[in-house]
């Protein structure tokens, strides 16, 4: 993937970056969402 921004700003931008970082922070929320729902209902059983 071709990313054009960084034709004029070879640097990444601070907004750039929390968009990374956002996106790690949501699958890892995600997993762990997961986590605690599937071992709620083990303990059902």
């Amino acid at each position: 993937m071709v990313d054009h921004r960084h034709n004029f700003n070879t640097k990444p931008s601070v907004f750039e970056i929390e968009i990374e970082f956002y996106k790690k922070i949501k699958s890892k929320t995600a997993i762990f969402k997961y986590n605690y729902y599937f071992s709620q209902r083990l303990q059902e059983q």
